[in-house]
């Protein structure tokens, strides 16, 4: 939800917003900026954020890898330079603690999360507790805020799952 408008983005790399939720367009500004009519590569919008002033796109390429898009009015699209031009994907985007977290993915299918308190300027946060390559991020990674902290859902290759906390780096595992 961001201005007043639930947005809504789709596999095939379409925009959708409505006002009421039972009248849906499509954004045409946004399939002439960054979708399949424009010149941006992106293949698909993978999560959004509404984050100071902004609805943030995290998005794939296959030909460039993520990118991270923004607008303030839904007519407007800017694109941003993502922290590391190795990346392939945004996986998940969530808000806490006053910080817009982005989780992505890099070729070699490994996860890290970046912050910005200002969608231009990226902070790598702790990584160390992703783990070894057991934990991963490939299919359901749900990131939710908590008494102001984000915590991010993996999965544990022998079962189970491990939930981290960027409150106090807590790491809980349940095995299943």
């Amino acid at each position: 939800v961001f201005n007043g408008k639930l947005y809504y983005a789709m596999d095939n790399n379409k925009l959708f917003e409505t006002e009421d939720g039972r009248s849906v367009t499509e954004n045409m500004n946004y399939e002439n900026q960054v979708g399949y009519s424009s010149t941006s590569v992106v293949d698909r919008t993978t999560c959004l954020a509404s984050f100071g002033g902004y609805l943030y796109l995290g998005t794939t390429a296959n030909i460039t890898g993520a990118q991270i898009w923004r607008t303030a009015d839904g007519v407007t699209f800017d694109s941003l330079a993502i922290p590391n031009a190795s990346f392939a994907g945004v996986k998940s985007m969530k808000v806490a603690g006053g910080k817009l977290f982005i989780l992505i993915r890099d070729y070699s299918d490994a996860y890290v999360l970046y912050s910005t308190v200002d969608g231009t300027t990226y902070v790598l946060e702790d990584n160390t507790e992703f783990g070894n390559g057991l934990t991963n991020a490939n299919y359901n990674t749900p990131m939710e805020e908590f008494n102001g902290h984000l915590y991010v859902g993996v999965t544990q290759t022998f079962g189970g799952l491990r939930l981290i906390g960027n409150g106090n780096n807590e790491i809980m595992d349940y095995n299943s």
